[in-house]
């Protein structure tokens, strides 16, 4: 079985005690089963410090104190669990946070996830193209799909990473023209055909763009931050101030990041134009961030990723928009383009 990665994944290492953004904060930590079970034959003072601090009601996890952060972090943020019983006792979601893995038949793709400071860094400031290595593992089960489908979609995510890489064309256009290739393969897709045509150059849109209509909807999602930074966007205007051509950039290495993460899943269930249209309103609405909070480019990645990315619920609602809200039509999402 090969195990798929980006090039930049071996790059990323957990920075601990110098993130600005603990991941032991603010997140309920589920536990497995087995890591439960090893945790349960602990003795001593800290074995019982483990039975205080997890709750085994339905889905076992830590349970957070009263400033949401999980019972064995220190105060100079580091684990006690791995202080005390070493790397290889941490449960799985530590484990592999913020990466992140699908598997396919022989192949189990993954990356890091926007949503951790060092890896949005790491994935923003990338200067090369996007590309991945390939590793043999064991093998290991996945879900029953069509083979063929999964080959069609292969093929059309190769082509629209190397369109979104292409720096010839401008960053509005590049992400315009996937937005309508991605609609064009979907209804040839639905309408039995597999012939993938080129991404060729499409208009932008002539409507203005209307962010209130976008962010009205963002605010019926899940609120899961304190600081509610979508609430800033409801007062921009159109036309914004100029991006940074380092944003620029930035926003091209979120867009295949995206891309890279969400399309190939569309195998279980057969729409994938939702990924794509994800894609660039995902890449509209963190520059639009940036700009109304002020604040720096990576945080403003991290709080989507966070917001979005790691919300089931918020994630569903989102795809869904694309096919049954007129605010989410290609054309609006297209003149949303006009920032860039």
């Amino acid at each position: 079985m090969i195990l798929r990665m980006p090039s930049y994944y071996k790059k990323f290492h957990c920075t601990a005690d110098k993130c600005s953004d603990n991941c032991c904060i603010g997140w309920e930590i589920d536990i497995d089963k087995k890591s439960l079970g090893f945790y349960k034959s602990i003795g001593g003072d800290f074995g019982k410090k483990l039975d205080d601090n997890i709750s085994a009601v339905e889905l076992p996890h830590f349970i957070l104190n009263k400033d949401e952060r999980c019972p064995f972090l220190n105060e100079n943020n580091l684990c006690e669990i791995y202080i005390n019983l070493g790397e290889d006792s941490l449960c799985e979601i530590c484990t592999n946070h913020p990466r992140f893995f699908e598997w396919y038949d022989g192949i189990k793709e993954g990356g890091i996830g926007l949503c951790c400071e060092a890896a949005a860094k790491i994935i923003i400031t990338s200067d090369e193209p996007f590309s991945y290595y390939d590793t043999e593992i064991p093998f290991e089960d996945c879900h029953e799909y069509d083979n063929d489908f999964f080959n069609y979609l292969f093929k059309i995510r190769e082509k629209i990473i190397c369109h979104i890489n292409d720096k010839s064309i401008p960053l509005k256009n590049r992400l315009n023209n996937i937005l309508y290739f991605a609609a064009e393969c979907q209804n040839r897709y639905d309408n039995f055909c597999f012939e993938i045509p080129d991404i060729t150059y499409t208009e932008i849109s002539p409507k203005n763009p209307n962010f209130q209509e976008i962010i009205k909807e963002f605010l019926t999602l899940e609120q899961l931050d304190e600081q509610r930074l979508f609430e800033k966007l409801i007062d921009l205007k159109y036309p914004l101030k100029k991006l940074p051509e380092n944003i620029i950039n930035a926003t091209e290495n979120i867009a295949v990041y995206f891309i890279w993460r969400h399309f190939l899943k569309s195998v279980y269930e057969g729409e994938f134009y939702s990924k794509v249209a994800f894609t660039v309103l995902s890449c509209v609405v963190i520059s639009l961030t940036f700009t109304a909070a002020e604040m720096d480019f990576t945080e403003s990645a991290v709080y989507y990723s966070k917001e979005i990315e790691y919300s089931e619920q918020n994630l569903e609602q989102i795809f869904d928009n694309f096919y049954e809200k007129f605010e989410f039509s290609i054309e609006k999402i297209s003149s949303l383009l006009k920032i860039f």
